[in-house]
């Protein structure tokens, strides 16, 4: 029932809220819902490995369009005004990585983060933004050893932080492409295993850089 009620309030050709005899134009953001989808084009991960010595950044993976990192985003947002838009997106991430001991493992989970945009180029129908974001999300890790995957997954809680800058091209007044280049430094707060001291640690992070693509029904 739910892709259902999705699909018909995409197709809707005007919201309740709207005046009728009002249109909007190419652009218009202000009192809007924007219901929106994107994919991960392309994306580069580094380690991040806090040490005595200072922290370090190291090359992990690079990829296009799910090649060693395959991602998807949704979401809402409500603008505001014609400069200011808030929102939630979650995403859908599924990653080859390798745990402290070099094993390799396949992490799957997601996230949800609030964000903000500012927009520029007020009566245009291309819109750069840049944008604001935090959120957390939770992510499973299979590890595979000894010839076989683990049946019991490790878990991880991750907080992140991003920016990111872009343009919402419209098509029409109500669909518009959605071009951006993304930064988030993404926290990892494992179990700890091993030794007599249980809890959680605050082990490593990542910096993912991506280049997203999608579409945004604007209502």
């Amino acid at each position: 029932m739910v892709p259902v009620a999705l699909l018909a309030l995409w197709m809707t050709v005007a919201p309740p809220w709207r005046p009728a005899g009002q249109p909007p134009h190419e652009g218009d953001t202000a009192r809007r819902l924007r219901l929106f989808i994107d994919i991960e084009a392309a994306h580069w991960v580094g380690a991040v490995n806090p040490s005595t010595k200072g922290t370090t950044i190291e090359h992990e993976a690079v990829g296009v369009f799910g090649r060693s990192r395959a991602a998807i985003g949704f979401g809402l947002g409500w603008g505001l005004s014609e400069h200011w838009l808030i929102g939630a997106r979650g995403d859908v991430v599924v990653f080859p990585d390798r745990d402290a001991a070099g094993d390799p493992t396949l992490s799957r989970g997601g996230s949800f983060s609030p964000f903000v945009e500012l927009l520029f180029l007020r009566s245009r129908s291309v819109r750069p933004y840049i944008m604001a974001r935090a959120g957390i999300g939770a992510f499973a890790s299979f590890r595979h050893t000894d010839g076989a995957w683990e049946s019991r997954p490790r878990r991880v809680i991750v907080p992140s932080v991003g920016l990111g800058v872009g343009t919402h091209a419209f098509i029409t007044e109500d669909l518009a492409f959605d071009f951006g280049i993304t930064l988030d430094h993404r926290f990892n707060i494992r179990q700890r295993y091993g030794g007599s001291v249980g809890g959680v640690v605050l082990s490593d992070g990542k910096l993912v850089a991506a280049l997203v693509v999608g579409f945004s029904r604007w209502f």
